[in-house]
């Protein structure tokens, strides 16, 4: 994350850093859906006691792959003229002296990221699993509405990108904001009342617009928050931390609930990442139309 999206901004011609840094967060929703696609062939051509038995190894074995193309394509790459410099400029020692001097935009990109982190993880990786278990959908079905979901992702998070490269960064990610401070609730609601793919493939489409407006501007917030020198460790740094309240996701919003007894409960885990990253956002300021520092 820390690496791709500093070679991204930092290679980018000026005024389009959100539109280079923006493929950033479209390439992982081409990586769901590759994954949604596998997972639907693995289910629909073994029996579950085949499945069961080794054939959920099948697509980690194929997952192995991405180690040498990623290996061949980083091999091709010249770093950016602005990193080398950079590079020469400060040592090991100088760069961590430098992240204790950004613990203010430390703090600020991780408040952003939360939404972006527990998003994606709520709305998308565990919603296969609430399908099936909360609204009694098939596994396929389920699958089919994610891998909808994420091809809007990917096809609208370059075009949103480009467009805070035009009108700002900040107005993007409050836009999303609201969006998902108004519509979480309302969406789960409609999906547990009437549960079918249909509605539920529309619902995880809006959430994935959302997703592309907030998304498309968020990866080029977070380089623009720091220096070169720290660039790729701090935005390494912060996404990781963050990704630890996002990866539980899954466990919280079951958790939620079972406590709760309604299955409209994940959208209060969303909806509190929202407030937080909203308050972060407060403190943001937009450096889309300023050089890279």
């Amino acid at each position: 994350m820390g690496g791709a999206t500093a070679i991204l901004v930092e290679s980018a011609p000026e005024g389009r850093r959100g539109f280079y840094a923006g493929w950033q967060n479209a390439g992982q929703p081409a990586g769901f859906l590759l994954a949604a696609v596998v997972a639907m062939v693995v289910t629909l051509s073994m029996t579950p006691a085949q499945i069961e038995s080794g054939g959920w190894r099948w697509p980690f074995a194929l997952g192995l792959l991405i180690a040498p193309v990623g290996l061949y394509i980083r091999s091709k790459l010249d770093d950016p003229a602005v990193f080398l410099k950079a590079r020469g400029e400060a040592g090991v020692a100088a760069i961590a002296d430098r992240l204790r001097r950004e613990g203010r935009a430390m703090l600020i990109a991780s408040g952003v990221s939360l939404l972006y982190v527990v998003s994606a993880y709520v709305l998308f990786v565990y919603m296969p699993t609430f399908a099936v278990r909360q609204l009694q959908l098939p596994f396929t079905g389920a699958l089919f509405a994610n891998a909808v979901a994420n091809c809007f992702v990917f096809a609208f998070t370059p075009v949103t990108a480009a467009i805070s490269d035009r009108f700002g960064r900040k107005p993007m990610l409050q836009i999303a904001t609201l969006g998902y401070l108004l519509l979480t609730y309302p969406a789960f609601a409609v999906i547990a009342l009437w549960p079918s793919l249909a509605l539920l493939t529309a619902v995880q489409s809006g959430f994935a617009v959302l997703m592309a407006i907030y998304g498309g501007a968020v990866i080029s917030v977070l380089a623009e928050l720091f220096p070169t020198s720290v660039r790729s460790t701090a935005v390494g740094l912060v996404y990781n931390l963050v990704a630890i309240i996002g990866g539980f996701a899954p466990a919280v919003v079951t958790w939620l609930m079972a406590a709760t007894g309604d299955a409209r409960a994940p959208a209060f885990y969303v909806i509190a990442a929202a407030i937080v990253s909203g308050s972060a956002l407060f403190w943001l300021r937009d450096r889309y139309a300023e050089p890279l520092r």
